[in-house]
């Protein structure tokens, strides 16, 4: 609902990605959070950044 009122609204796509991952869905949380990324400031931007890398290791780990 959210995304229909502002689709552009970054802090829509960080607590996407966080929900997402949460959830174990990486997949998702990843795109939600490199949309983020893109839409935010360059300081939100790196906290999302360093989230993606935390997941991205985590799913390393497990392959």
């Amino acid at each position: 609902m959210a995304a229909q009122i502002d689709s552009a609204f970054p802090n829509l796509y960080f607590n996407l990605g966080l929900t997402l991952a949460l959830d174990e869905d990486y997949d998702g949380a990843t795109t939600a959070l490199t949309l983020h990324t893109q839409l935010a400031s360059e300081d939100s931007a790196g906290k999302a950044d360093e989230l993606l890398n935390n997941i991205r290791a985590s799913l390393s780990a497990l392959n």
